[in-house]
């Protein structure tokens, strides 16, 4: 389903990332878009090397912090409008990533297993006085940090 595509992240971007040798997920920024789909996204944090960690996709979730520039989708007519994250929010994803892949119910599993969460926000044009909260899903929201002014 579509709801399962994702945009690529850009730089700095907010995400959690699984890093193996913590076996844990661990909040990151994108420092620079993979330059091929084998390295994986570098990320601000180093690994055990001392190095910047780099992480496929796979291994990456999108984070929605507090007072972070986004646009929202609006529909076909509006498109994408600049809007504001009112609360933290993180997609969904495996507590281990592909823990699942030889579980027989692997497809019970991946079909429930959606990363899109909801994502309250307001426009940024809205009044102080009359700020109107959204609830959007997550596939319909986009970092908006790396984007100019037109």
């Amino acid at each position: 389903p579509i709801k399962f595509i994702r945009g690529t992240l850009n730089k700095g971007e907010s995400v959690s990332f699984f890093m193996d040798y913590e076996t844990s997920w661990t909040n990151a920024t994108v420092a620079s878009p993979p330059a091929s789909a084998t390295l994986g996204y570098e990320l601000d944090v180093l690994d055990e090397f001392g190095k910047p960690s780099l992480a496929v996709a796979g291994r990456l979730r999108r984070r929605f912090l507090s007072s972070q520039p986004i646009q929202v989708y609006n529909g076909q007519f509006c498109g994408w409008v600049d809007a504001v994250v009112l609360e933290d929010a993180l997609e969904n994803a495996d507590e281990i990533p592909g823990q699942h892949m030889n579980d027989t119910e692997k497809v019970e599993i991946s079909k429930a297993l959606s990363p899109e969460v909801m994502v309250k926000c307001h426009l940024k044009d809205d009044d102080a006085e009359e700020v109107e909260v959204l609830e959007m899903p997550s596939g319909c929201v986009r970092y908006a940090g790396h984007l100019s002014k037109t």
